[in-house]
């Protein structure tokens, strides 16, 4: 076993070995406070695992430990309430309404801001006990100085802790661009010296049918790598694809898929064009930018309207409003009529091939976001692109509220602090003998008996991955006995999730960093009065676009004319636009 990993394991192992001993009792709590807290929760888990929350084993092991406090050895409880699937929002309002709430509150179910609640009396300020009892919370932060600009509030001036966050050690891709490379092997030639492609599986599965992740082949792009890179490497992707359709007689398919406003709001493709995004973004100087706007934008619809002319952007793209973007058309995505979509990880390799003849021999690979070559002037080309969906590692806010001021909370907060560590972050990824040790019957039911983790050798070193049987249950086997519901750390780092071929290749989406996007904890940073003038330009500016922007992709107006988009401009100007990017820079500048 990798040091690193005893290291981490062994203590947690240790802490298993004591449960009886903890069970027999602790120390007491010396300073007379309550140490159950209730504790709200947006979700919890299907009740076909187990009914109650705290029964999960994650918390079977978290609430029977003590908590070494200035009172002495302090174990604490949880009353987990969890309001109805599709209730959330209502419930968790309903609760402030009456007074109701809990001691602790999960705030991803709230659509106000968090100075809100705090200005009324709701949340706590915590500031006090994030300093003196959560020394591996801070160090996390310290860590990613990005997720700790906007990990405090600003109050009065005052950096100031209202919430605490769950986090992920690093951010990992979900979905993006993906692409049939079947097509390209079949229907496509070397661009240098016009010879045909070949691929082939280089292993077989237990079975003796081929591994779908051992696929290889010989394709080379334009810009001379395996993978595309730039407008031009799609723009050859769009010719084969043009080919494969007439070949495969599909009259109803097209080339890539494009969001029904005509863009997405965080930018994807449309940094492409000058490395910026489509509603307000940190552009590369560290100013704030509202980009459609911008001439950048122009450029983008410019392209757009080129390749809808040509026939390679769905016709109806502008129709499908209820279609979720890694979900557009999905009908005609899983029958093999389109050639690119923004798909989701289930979807790359073999996975989509359901032996019909248009997805028979189906191979998707992931595509990065492209660099333009084409399009605009020297200022919109070869320029990185910088805004575009990823996964933030600044997971849900949790409150303390008002309701838990006369409980214990150095022993809350100590608690909370054990999260953050590696051997808190891992609480889940237990041995045979540590589950021996915790009797919970979801291991027996489930044939885990022997552990729930395997070691994996990869190019960072030994990391842990869940065993088979529970990443290949089919349901939320994984959320049930990993216990991430509530405040928690993904130690994403020290974990993967497939093979190291299957982790790069959803990697691919994340080959440029996305330093643009203004993420949701720093719009929430904005004082009320702000707050409430950003919501409302925020929403009449996206209905602007979403009416706009696709007349410019048709067709219907110009992108190419100097008038049409002086005219967008203009109208766009109407709706407060510089108000709110002054108030989103001063707020940067504040918390800088």
């Amino acid at each position: 076993m990798n040091r690193n990993i005893r290291r981490i394991l062994t203590p947690v192992l240790i802490g298993l070995l004591c449960l009886p001993i903890l069970l027999a009792g602790c120390s007491a709590d010396d300073s007379g406070k309550g140490t159950t807290f209730d504790y709200w929760l947006a979700n919890g888990i299907d009740s076909y695992y187990y009914s109650d929350y705290r029964d999960s084993p994650v918390y079977t092991y978290l609430l029977n430990k003590s908590w070494e406090t200035s009172h002495g050895d302090v174990q604490i409880d949880f009353n987990f309430m969890i309001p109805p699937t599709g209730a959330q929002r209502d419930n968790f309002n309903t609760l402030l309404a009456t007074g109701d709430y809990a001691d602790i509150l999960d705030l991803s179910a709230y659509t106000g801001t968090t100075l809100e609640l705090y200005e009324d009396g709701i949340l706590m300020d915590i500031t006090e006990y994030v300093e003196q009892y959560m020394p591996n919370y801070l160090a996390w932060l310290d860590a990613h100085p990005n997720e700790k600009l906007v990990a405090s509030n600003l109050v009065d001036g005052e950096k100031k802790y209202l919430t605490l966050y769950s986090v992920a050690d690093i951010g990992k891709a979900w979905c993006g661009y993906m692409y049939r490379r079947d097509w390209i092997l079949d229907y496509g030639t070397n661009p240098f010296d016009g010879t045909a492609f070949s691929g082939e599986y280089t292993d077989t599965l237990d079975d003796g049918t081929p591994d779908p992740e051992s696929w290889q082949d010989n394709i080379v792009f334009p810009s001379g790598g395996s993978d595309p890179v730039y407008i031009s490497d799609w723009e050859w992707m769009f010719e084969i694809f043009d080919a494969a359709r007439d070949a495969e007689g599909i009259t109803d398919g097209y080339n890539m898929s494009l969001y029904y406003p005509g863009y997405l709001a965080t930018g994807d493709l449309v940094c492409s064009f000058g490395g910026g995004g489509a509603t307000w973004y940190k552009n590369s100087e560290g100013e704030i930018v509202f980009g459609p706007t911008d001439d950048q934008f122009q450029v983008y619809l410019q392209a757009m309207n080129t390749w809808y002319d040509n026939g390679w952007i769905d016709k109806a793209f502008s129709e499908h409003t209820s279609d979720m973007f890694f979900r557009y058309d999905e009908a005609k995505v899983r029958q093999g009529k389109v050639g690119m979509w923004i798909g989701l990880t289930s979807q790359l390799f073999s996975s989509m091939d359901t032996g019909d003849p248009l997805t028979e021999g189906i191979i998707v690979y992931p595509a990065p976001s492209p660099i333009n070559d084409i399009y605009g002037g020297p200022e919109h080309q070869n320029k990185t692109p910088y805004t575009m969906y990823s996964n933030s590692i600044l997971g849900p806010a949790f409150g303390i509220t008002d309701k838990a001021a006369d409980k214990d909370l150095e022993a809350l907060f100590r608690f909370f602090d054990y999260i953050y560590t590696d051997e808190g972050a891992l609480a889940g990824f237990f041995t045979a003998e540590q589950i021996a040790e915790l009797n919970h019957p979801i291991y027996e039911r489930f044939g885990l008996e022997d552990g729930t983790f395997n070691e994996v050798q990869t190019a960072d070193g030994v990391k842990l991955t869940p065993v088979d049987a529970i990443t290949e249950e089919g349901g939320n086997l994984k959320l049930a006995v990993m216990g991430k519901r509530g405040l928690s750390r993904d130690p994403n780092s020290l974990t993967i999730e497939g093979s190291e071929r299957w982790e790069a290749m959803r990697a691919v989406w994340i080959t440029y960093p996305d330093t643009g996007n203004l993420q949701t904890a720093f719009i929430g940073q904005l004082s009320l009065e702000n707050g409430k003038v950003y919501s409302k330009t925020n929403t009449v500016i996206s209905e602007f676009l979403e009416r706009s922007v696709p007349d410019f992709i048709r067709g219907n107006k110009d992108p190419f004319s100097d008038d049409d988009w002086q005219a967008f401009v203009n109208a766009a100007n109407k709706y407060d636009i510089e108000q709110v990017t002054q108030m989103l820079q001063e707020l940067l500048v504040s918390l800088s």
